[in-house]
């Protein structure tokens, strides 16, 4: 049976670690079954490969600036260096393996590190709308035709919600840039040449109980790990 890996989170509640997903990626994601996977060693990734036909990458902390080649500005903050270097590892075999991949929020960030591209350590300068709400539709995006993106939403602007302070900036070689915000910010790319390989910087799972083309991105998704 196919399955999805799902990289998970990291929480301490009442002094107790705990690995966990929010239920609304899992709902989102049905009706495959998803395979949480923690931070383990870096060796272990070849033993994932052949249990999983995807891999979805949550949102999360920012990604160390070192792994695209620059230092902290300052405003970089909540870092988890194992786990940057972890789910760089999981993300690179994927991608070779030519398996699906989909990206949201911290995922569309580390794929375009993956891949070679950079990122802005924090969009504050120059953003003009809010970037700053999991659950309302808060601004406007512009969704490139003929891209994955834009067969999947079938429309040319989305209202999404927003939640980051960073973003992409240099687009990685190999990928393309698929949807811009209002003011100008990455908030899609994919890989033309992969079977699914795509990354928003929105949240989709948020929105996906009450909006069909939120779900949408989640059903090509799964199809496509069928």
């Amino acid at each position: 049976m196919n399955k999805l890996a799902v990289m998970c989170r990291l929480e301490t509640l009442e002094q107790n670690e705990r690995w966990f997903l929010n239920r609304a990626l899992c709902d989102a994601l049905l009706p495959l079954p998803i395979v949480l996977i923690p931070l383990v060693e870096c060796t272990k990734v070849q033993e994932i490969i052949p249990l999983c036909s995807g891999l979805l990458l949550p949102g999360g902390n920012d990604a160390l600036p070192c792994y695209y080649g620059e230092q902290t500005d300052g405003f970089s903050q909540y870092y988890d260096a194992p786990m940057d270097l972890w789910e760089l590892t999981v993300l690179d075999a994927f991608v070779k393996a030519k398996k699906p991949v989909l990206g949201i929020c911290r995922g569309i960030q580390l794929m375009n590190v993956a891949l070679g591209g950079d990122l802005y350590q924090d969009i504050k300068p120059f953003e003009h709308v809010p970037h700053n709400d999991h659950w309302g539709k808060i601004h406007t995006v512009t969704v490139r035709r003929d891209t994955l993106l834009s067969r999947i939403l079938g429309q040319d602007t989305v209202l999404v919600n927003s939640q980051h302070h960073q973003a992409v900036d240099k687009v990685a070689p190999g990928l393309v840039l698929s949807a811009l915000s209002e003011d100008g910010i990455v908030e899609g790319i994919e890989k033309p040449d992969a079977k699914f390989c795509l990354g928003v910087q929105w949240h989709p799972e948020w929105l996906s109980a009450a909006d069909p083309a939120m779900q949408g991105i989640f059903d090509a998704f799964v199809a496509a790990c069928k």
